[in-house]
């Protein structure tokens, strides 16, 4: 090979896209602000399923004759109802308050009817005593009728004065007719002779008429106990082997059960 002779053997210049671009970058992608970047992601479209084709229905059998309960013919026939007994007089209570005529409804919390104002008459006749004013004798001159003498009750007399002191119900000019005057007088420190005072109520000389005397129990001067005396006798102690067990057998069980023994020969 002469020298200085050009080696384009590793020369890629000629091939598009064979040599880095350090300078030029270039791209598909669409124009956007980096600050508020808008991507186009991918997107699937989804395809709803498709239905079978009906073909026919496996469980009816309309077609088979006699296949089905025969129609009842009394579900069509309206019947009332049996424990209704609103259209009979006298089997309901009555409402408390009757609705009244040319009104809206009974409101139990309800008072305007009380407490509405309502304007007054012109004619202002006290019902209990009514006066009339009628026309009189003489032309354009009235009179007034209706009113009855002493129909009226008479006046309450006048509050006595204040100032004015009432000695009615003073009892000081009686004697022993104030508070705290018991034992005071003639016969206040008086003793009287034992002759005098009354015997009526006194039951010392009966005997059992005092409080405490009634008696629980008979009364008695022993004073053992029965459950630490050995020597007490109580009922049906000498039939028993041991006196002092009331649960022993007796004599003539002990006589019975040796008897017994000996004809079985094992005594």
């Amino acid at each position: 090979m002469p020298l200085y002779k050009p080696d384009n053997i590793l020369n890629v210049s000629d091939i598009e896209g064979a040599r880095p671009q350090c300078v030029k970058f270039t791209t598909t992608r669409q124009s956007t602000d980096p600050l508020n970047p808008q991507y186009k992601l991918t997107q699937v479209e989804t395809r709803p399923a498709t239905p079978p084709r009906f073909i026919r229905d496996q469980m009816a059998h309309d077609d088979i004759e006699k296949s089905q309960p025969s129609k009842d013919r009394h579900a069509s026939i309206k019947t009332r109802e049996t424990m209704n007994i609103t259209d009979i007089e006298g089997t309901r209570a009555k409402p408390r308050h009757q609705e009244r005529k040319r009104s809206p409804g009974f409101d139990s919390f309800n008072y305007s009817d009380v407490t509405k104002t309502v304007k007054p008459s012109n004619r202002c006749s006290n019902p209990l005593n009514p006066v009339y004013e009628v026309q009189g004798e003489e032309w354009g001159k009235s009179e007034t009728i209706g009113e009855v003498h002493g129909a009226k009750p008479a006046r309450m007399p006048s509050p006595p004065n204040k100032n004015k002191q009432t000695n009615s119900l003073w009892t000081k000019d009686i004697q022993g007719a104030q508070t705290e005057t018991r034992g005071l007088g003639v016969f206040a420190n008086v003793s009287r002779r034992d002759g005098q005072r009354s015997t009526g109520l006194n039951t010392d000389d009966i005997e059992g008429a005092k409080v405490g005397t009634l008696l629980k129990g008979p009364k008695t001067t022993r004073t053992s106990n029965p459950l630490d005396n050995e020597d007490y006798q109580y009922p049906g102690r000498s039939e028993l082997l041991d006196g002092n067990n009331p649960f022993s057998m007796t004599r003539t069980d002990q006589q019975r059960e040796d008897k017994k023994k000996l004809r079985t020969g094992t005594l």
